[in-house]
């Protein structure tokens, strides 16, 4: 097969997140041809899909050297930089990309976790709002008017869950002061988290984000992005509360694991 072909048949495989088959086929192209842009390109990519994020870096910065020119380019290698703790080299790169192509909504999402971390909060969140345009998340909504945190006591608030498991659960440190500014919150969320909320959050209603039906939430009056609110309520160091926690374990588990790890005596227990 020509060269053309197997670099298609490689980024083909990476479309289809196949990437250890994308690694696979990008590696051989460049045992012929250590110059190829395009099969530094894809084992880039592919390493950044396996969350291989010191194995993306080499790729990445080679493709550069020969395409510095490439707002694509630096993007990712901007996002191999942050997973691996360079967060100055990483904003740089999107501080470039961003003053070319200031429309680039992964870019700005991306850099956003830069600007958090160093608590910029103003620029931070800006650009974390900028997540709405991408095309998973444009997905997520009611069609209802967009809450923006003002008190709406007789009114019923959707909060839409988004991102990861993990992110739900932060977000969702966020709800007891949502839950002072509106009459009630109903929220779509990972099945597994329905319960735990349920019972962290007494008086919210939550339904599985996967099967939710509008029917289901037909109480509704406006909706926020579940990522929104911590935009809403932690626009300073001095936002973040002090707390013991926010959630509340089943007093039942708790019961059952306080007696079943009694009877194995005493001790520091690993599991």
């Amino acid at each position: 097969a020509t060269v053309g072909r197997r670099v298609w048949l490689a980024r083909l495989r990476f479309r289809n997140r196949d990437f250890a088959e994308a690694e696979r086929l990008a590696s051989e192209l460049l045992a012929e041809n250590a110059e190829l842009a395009d099969g530094l390109y894809v084992l880039g990519l592919a390493r950044i899909g396996m969350e291989d994020y010191a194995g993306a870096v080499d790729p990445l910065e080679r493709l550069l050297k020969l395409r510095p020119w490439s707002t694509v380019a630096q993007h990712n290698l901007a996002v191999a930089y942050l997973h691996r703790g360079r967060l100055e080299e990483a904003g740089r790169l999107w501080s470039w990309v961003l003053a070319r192509e200031p429309n680039n909504y992964d870019a700005s999402w991306t850099s956003a976790f830069i600007e958090l971390g160093y608590h910029r909060f103003e620029s931070g969140w800006a650009h974390y709002e900028r997540r709405r345009h991408l095309s998973d998340r444009r997905q997520i909504t009611a069609n209802l008017p967009r809450w923006s945190g003002e008190a709406a006591p007789d009114r019923t608030l959707l909060v839409l869950g988004e991102q990861g498991l993990g992110d739900e659960i932060m977000f969702a440190s966020c709800l007891a002061e949502t839950m002072q500014r509106v009459g009630r919150v109903m929220m779509t969320c990972d099945r597994r988290l329905m319960k735990l909320f349920e019972r962290s959050f007494p008086g919210v209603r939550t339904f599985d984000a996967a099967t939710v039906r509008g029917a289901d939430v037909a109480e509704r009056d406006m909706e926020v992005l579940a990522g929104t609110l911590p935009v809403l309520f932690r626009s300073s160091l001095d936002a973040f509360p002090e707390h013991r926690g926010y959630l509340a374990a089943d007093p039942v588990r708790v019961e059952y694991w306080r007696t079943r790890l009694a009877r194995i005596g005493h001790g520091i227990k690993l599991g």
